[in-house]
């Protein structure tokens, strides 16, 4: 997540070209209302916007599940420290010469014993190695990071409609205009975390993946804007934003694309499903839209066949009549992605 806001974007160059807007195409020049918010982009960072009205109590108990998880590391590492902290104090004591319990004489000890010893002492070493390296940057990401999760929910609480803002986590290297080709990784990536399959069902909080972060400060600031009318709120829709040198500040609507009605139905499909108690196969489904959508060659109306007949098994399996389900939901449009004749 970048950490520092960048400079001023300047307005579009004169030198840019129509033909380099013409290019540029899905992303377009930014109106001048929206530049209070890209002016504080990183330009070596991609950007994506949305904003979350799933229910409030849904969004809650999100928040309150990982909230309890991080207190529980926190309670895991507090209760290691205490029960370990002997060990090691007695280690170093053992190191100086202190003849105690960890004290052990090489020269009258056999050395399947020195094995043994050293293999626990080693072990317990890389388990809390692991432990305060790796598991402890969860709840301090949480609870004291920069930009972190705690500060966003105290300033803003749980809102009907939440602006979501999430960065790349690793700074990007664009190249007009190859790297906006489907085809390119850059793109790839952008189009998987703006997919209405993965953002369908999910608060935003939990729309963080390997690529993307989410940009808490930016989301707090982002809120102020609305609530100061210094921005709309429709400014956040389902978008992302690209710099290019040349061009500056480029942005994809990507809900005029029907991304955000992409993801309503998502959630009515959801709904549907949990009203059922069926809600593990709204997962197992999009789980299985993902697996096929990320194949060699992209979700070609072959392979949406196949992914049609592994549905109706798969909810078959769960005593669901995949075909009449689809029907009541709209038939052959009710899932993006999916636009195929059910046969």
């Amino acid at each position: 997540m970048p950490k520092s806001a960048a400079k001023r974007s300047k307005p579009l160059p004169s030198s840019a070209s129509k033909l380099d807007l013409d290019i540029a195409k899905p992303f377009l020049e930014p109106p001048e209302s929206y530049k209070p918010f890209y002016s504080r982009l990183s330009p070596k960072h991609v950007y994506i916007t949305h904003i979350d009205t799933l229910p409030i109590d849904q969004k809650r108990s999100t928040f309150t599940l990982a909230l309890v998880l991080n207190l529980l590391v926190i309670a895991l590492l507090g209760w290691r420290i205490h029960t370990t902290t002997p060990f090691y104090v007695g280690l170093v004591q053992a190191f100086g010469g202190a003849k105690n319990e960890y004290y052990v004489n090489v020269s009258r000890t056999g050395w399947r014993a020195l094995g043994s010893l050293a293999i626990r002492h080693v072990g317990a070493i890389f388990l809390d190695w692991f432990l305060f390296f790796y598991v402890l940057k969860w709840p301090r990401n949480f609870f004291i990071g920069y930009s972190n999760p705690l500060l966003w929910r105290l300033n803003l609480g749980f809102q009907p409609s939440e602006i979501i803002i999430r960065a790349s986590r690793l700074p990007v290297v664009t190249e007009f205009p190859e790297s906006i080709e489907p085809s390119a990784p850059l793109m790839r990536q952008t189009m998987g975390a703006a997919s209405p399959t993965f953002l369908g069902g999910r608060t935003g909080y939990l729309t963080q993946n390997g690529d993307f972060d989410l940009y808490y400060s930016l989301m707090i600031d982002a809120h102020k804007d609305v609530e100061g009318k210094v921005l709309a709120i429709d400014t956040f829709k389902l978008t992302a934003w690209i710099h290019f040198a040349g061009l500056g500040w480029m942005y994809w609507p990507i809900y005029k694309e029907g991304g955000e009605e992409g993801r309503e139905k998502i959630i009515a499909f959801k709904e549907q499903l949990d009203r059922l108690g069926k809600e593990s196969l709204f997962f197992s489904w999009i789980e299985l839209i993902q697996r096929e959508t990320s194949q060699p060659g992209g979700f070609t109306p072959e392979r949406q066949d196949i992914a049609v007949q592994k549905a109706r098994e798969m909810f078959g399996r769960e005593g669901i009549d995949f075909d009449k389900f689809w029907e009541r939901l709209g038939g052959r449009d009710a899932m993006p992605g999916m636009e195929v004749t059910v046969r």
